[in-house]
């Protein structure tokens, strides 16, 4: 990954691709063109825009000189906590929908900052 993260760093400042909103925006063309490519069940289309996607997201990351595997592992901590509850509701009946709709309700957004402190 440190390989791959450091040679996205290396082609964004020598195509100067250093304005996230830019980039934001090449995310939004990208997600697009990923809808097409599942509309049209093509595996190899389909994986050639999940790697611009996951490409432009590193990107934005790296602009924000976050640590791409620590803020990742962060999030998937996070994830395995909030989500524990979601298969609670769903082990005691509720369907997945109102387990997850019960859940986003109960589940207090600052909470998810703790998991990212300190990168």
């Amino acid at each position: 990954m440190k390989e791959i993260i450091e040679r996205d760093k290396q082609w964004r400042i020598a195509n100067h691709r250093t304005d996230p909103l830019q980039t934001f925006r090449k995310l939004l063309e990208e997600v697009s063109e990923l809808d097409e490519a599942l509309q049209t069940g093509n595996r190899l289309e389909i994986g050639s825009e999940l790697a611009d996607i996951a490409i432009v997201v590193i990107g934005i990351m790296g602009l924000y000189d976050f640590d791409v595997e620590a803020l990742l592992n962060a999030k998937l901590s996070r994830n395995e906590v909030k989500y524990a509850r979601t298969q609670e509701l769903i082990n005691q009946g509720m369907t997945v929908e109102e387990a997850f709709r019960l859940q986003k309700e109960e589940w207090d957004v600052l909470r998810d900052y703790q998991f990212l402190e300190g990168l």
